[in-house]
């Protein structure tokens, strides 16, 4: 018997970042009004950069995220 799991295809990496770093916004994991390193949640996610930066773009697109060129990402007050 084959498994349904086996048929689906996997989730990209950059949807699987956007929903991981969406849930640590929500679940207040990422500290509201704090300042993250955009190398710092590559190494949190263990993702590559490419995905990661998908899900930021895709984050600050709807406001959860602020992206301050040399300065760093800042979480959105919710």
């Amino acid at each position: 018997m084959i498994s349904m799991a086996a048929s689906l295809p996997a989730e990209p990496a950059a949807t699987r970042a956007y929903h991981v770093l969406e849930h640590m916004i929500v679940t207040l994991e990422l500290a509201p009004a704090s300042f993250v390193t955009e190398g710092a949640l590559i190494d949190r996610l263990g993702l590559g950069r490419t995905p990661v930066r998908e899900a930021i773009q895709r984050l600050a697109w709807e406001g959860l995220l602020d992206v301050r060129p040399r300065a760093g990402i800042a979480i959105a007050p919710l």
